[in-house]
């Protein structure tokens, strides 16, 4: 028996975690031209060393020797995901510029942000998803809990006066602390960074 792949639309298809994308105008460039004839961009809109970045390196090596032509990584970072998407999505539509992007860049920024610099549904088309991320509470050392258990109830022996980081404002990350406090009747601040590399940075200090 043959199983049919479920339909994705735009939006579904990078929600999984992180994925590839270009820009919406390409596919037909393709068919007109022997593509690729020279270097690709891979830009991912995360900074070096983040979990974006480290999952985009060794997928540009393989495309890399896939299409026989180099695949250089370029992070733009900023606006949580909105700088690197928007200038993927405003490259010209030749096959050159790929998106390496988490899923919320594309499915929470759209709600998150009045203004957005582009549109996730008609500026890229969406080509696969790459990876799954998991997510992962964490807290330094000094702080004085052991389990989730002891961390709530230490945030809530002192409301308002803790913070946590996160990866960018509308990421899975800020969105899943932004839950678990209002579950638990918490309050914190949230600390946006311009990656997960700069958020764990800030931790271990």
């Amino acid at each position: 028996m043959t199983h049919r792949p479920p339909q994705l639309n735009r939006r579904h298809a990078l929600a999984l975690g992180a994925g590839l994308a270009l820009s919406a105008a390409t596919i037909p460039a393709w068919a007109q031209s022997s593509w690729p004839s020279r270097s690709i961009r891979l830009m991912v809109n995360f900074p070096a060393g983040g979990s974006a970045d480290a999952i985009a390196r060794p997928i540009a090596a393989v495309l890399a020797e896939s299409l026989g032509q180099p695949v250089v990584v370029v992070n733009r970072a900023g606006a949580s995901g909105n700088l690197g998407a928007s200038e993927a999505a405003r490259s010209a539509a030749d096959g050159y510029t790929m998106l390496f992007s988490p899923g919320s860049t594309m499915i929470s920024n759209p709600f998150l942000f009045s203004q957005m610099p582009f549109d996730a549904e008609r500026d890229v088309i969406p080509l696969a998803s790459v990876a799954r991320l998991s997510l992962f509470l964490m807290v330094h050392p000094s702080v004085p809990a052991n389990n989730v258990q002891e961390l709530v109830a230490h945030i809530r022996a002192n409301p308002t006066r803790l913070n946590y980081g996160s990866n960018g404002q509308g990421s899975s990350p800020h969105l899943a602390a932004e839950m678990m406090l209002r579950q638990a009747g918490l309050q914190a601040s949230h600390v946006p960074y311009r990656g997960a590399a700069p958020a764990l940075a800030a931790l271990l200090k």
